[in-house]
């Protein structure tokens, strides 16, 4: 459930905001706490006055089983001409752990914890877009701060961390030449526990994608490649991936579009995590091979 109401001012607009969630799952499986709320209130200002951008947001989540945390962010941009544009922003939030870390449980036992502890952030970005009628670009460098963020032991049970920083470089951007779009994106980053300074497990130091799309009439036809940079596991490395999707849409009527996909055309074998090392006693969690998709999607135009 959510409500916003935007109120126009002689100098910009204030925003008020309402959402209540629930959360619930089976009271047969036996868990401590079978449901939670939690309710957020939040109220925003947003001024745009010739080349000066500004967003302020103050927001309270009042948690059943966490209590109230208290959240907001800044945000500025300025435009330097017609096309160039930078901006900062700093922000706080915080995230209740889910029920799949509190209480999860399956028929080879339990990998859970329900004394976990909510993560609560700190971040801070600055970027410079450019734009213009056939391109786009943008280069963002960031930080972010966790503090309790969630982790998996040694033993796959999920822990709080005392302090975990994410700070980094991503690009992305897209031309049109013609009937072609170029696109991609990268992100270079750290990922690592501030206490100890060492990596965070499954966490990728590079990652990213790029592709290529061709229009004409009513069709539009790509390929894209996703790849991603070595990342660190408890007793062995994951190596790096890239594999290629194809991907065509047709509007075949006004706002209605029939959209084709084929993930990992080449079934390339890749993992995103282990369990021990798999060249000894260990394995490879099962990452999708080949797969095909065909959709229908409407949009009003």
């Amino acid at each position: 459930l959510s409500w916003l109401n935007n109120i126009a001012l002689s100098l910009g607009s204030l925003q008020l905001m309402y959402d209540f969630n629930r959360e619930t799952i089976n009271k047969s499986l036996g868990y401590d706490k079978s449901e939670r709320n939690n309710s957020g209130y939040m109220i925003g200002y947003i001024l745009n006055s010739g080349d000066h951008n500004l967003q302020l947001n103050y927001r309270i989540d009042d948690n059943s089983a966490y209590g109230k945390f208290n959240t907001g962010n800044i945000g500025y941009g300025y435009q330097l001409n017609n096309q160039w544009n930078i901006s900062m922003l700093y922000g706080t939030a915080f995230r209740a752990p889910n029920f799949m870390d509190l209480y999860y449980c399956d028929s080879y036992g339990c990998s859970n914890n329900s004394n976990l502890k909510p993560e609560e952030s700190k971040n801070i970005e600055a970027s410079m877009r450019y734009q213009d009628n056939l391109s786009k670009f943008s280069a963002t460098i960031f930080q972010n701060k966790i503090k309790n963020f969630v982790v998996l032991d040694l033993d796959g049970i999920p822990q709080n961390t005392d302090k975990a920083k994410f700070e980094g470089l991503s690009f992305s951007g897209s031309t049109f030449i013609d009937h072609f779009q170029l696109f991609g994106n990268i992100t270079f980053q750290s990922a690592k526990n501030e206490i100890t300074n060492e990596r965070l497990l499954r966490r990728a130091q590079k990652y990213g994608n790029a592709g290529l799309n061709y229009y004409f009439g009513q069709w539009n036809i790509g390929a894209e490649i996703n790849a991603q940079g070595t990342k660190k596991e408890s007793d062995a490395e994951i190596p790096g991936y890239a594999f290629i999707n194809l991907v065509a849409d047709c509007k075949v009527s006004n706002g209605m579009k029939v959209n084709f996909r084929v993930n990992n055309v080449l079934n390339k074998d890749y993992a995103l995590a282990y369990e021990k090392n798999p060249k000894t006693d260990g394995f490879a969690y099962q990452t999708p091979g080949a797969s095909f998709f065909i959709n229908l999607r409407y949009e009003p135009e």
